[in-house]
């Protein structure tokens, strides 16, 4: 999912306008925000969670390097056995 905070607020419920800036930095006066901002706090307080994320992502990012090389051997192969190189 994809959310492009920078458009047209204009007509938008005053919830959503709301979280649309609040995504920009923008700090606003709004309760459900508020309630977010407030679960987002915790969660970047939890040692486990940040250790947890890290972990993960440093993981995503050896699959993907994998990938790439995968990909890179077999564009080479196929390369080779069609007489190009």
């Amino acid at each position: 999912m994809f959310i492009n905070a920078d458009g047209d607020l204009t007509g938008l419920p005053e919830n959503l306008a709301a979280f649309l800036k609040y995504l920009k930095g923008v700090v606003v006066d709004n309760e459900p925000v508020q309630m977010i901002d407030n679960e987002v706090e915790k969660v970047k307080k939890r040692e486990e969670w940040e250790v947890e994320y890290m972990t993960s992502y440093l993981r995503d990012m050896d699959i993907r390097e994998e990938g790439i090389e995968i990909g890179l051997e077999q564009g080479l192969k196929q390369g080779r056995e069609e007489g190009r190189e």
